[in-house]
């Protein structure tokens, strides 16, 4: 295995699965959308060189945190009847940001060939509709920024301080205030 394309909508899995990243030394694709589609980002962490999921997130989703019980993003609006009302292009939304995470990925398996690209950054945030993607800006519809997220040397996954003793997601949940059933098969988490 070369490379994980991450493709699940779960904070807690995408935790999960960085840990499992880190582990074995795999570079990772995440990729997001936003609320109703409203735009988007991807981005490829490579394990200690560069964030890793945890430390990446914490810098970009400042405020996010593992939670117990995830609530379901918001991707339209309910309507009188209480169905969720269409919300136009939703799909091209979300294909137009997969379409990026899987780009990146096809040139990080080039990586050493000819046709290899070097990107800007480790992150880029798509727009979708127009979107404050950095403070005080509006980014216009199709636009996109790029940026290099730094590891956090202090981050509890992949800082300096537990390189030598790995932290395992029940520890890095446990230190939330949030517990796991550590008697359930990991199969069946």
């Amino acid at each position: 295995l070369d490379l994980v394309i991450v493709g699940v909508d779960n904070e807690n899995a995408k935790y999960r699965i960085n840990q499992l990243c880190l582990e074995r030394r795999l570079t990772a694709i995440y990729a997001g959308v936003y609320e109703r589609g409203e735009g988007g980002d991807a981005v490829i962490i490579s394990p200690y060189n560069g964030p890793c999921y945890a430390c990446w997130a914490e810098e970009l989703r400042s405020g996010a945190a593992l939670v117990d019980d995830p609530q379901e993003l918001d991707y339209g609006m309910i309507g009188e009847t209480g169905t969720l009302e269409a919300e136009p292009g939703l799909w091209l939304h979300v294909a137009r940001i997969a379409s990026a995470q899987t780009d990146i990925g096809l040139n990080a398996l080039l990586e050493g060939t000819a046709v290899y690209r070097t990107m800007p950054g480790n992150t880029v945030i798509m727009a979708n509709s127009a979107i404050e993607i950095v403070p005080g800006e509006i980014t216009l519809p199709y636009a996109a920024e790029w940026f290099a997220i730094e590891r956090n040397p202090n981050c509890m996954v992949c800082g300096h301080f537990y390189e030598d003793s790995a932290v395992s997601l029940a520890d890095l949940l446990a230190t939330n205030g949030l517990g796991i059933d550590t008697d359930t098969d990991d199969e069946e988490r």
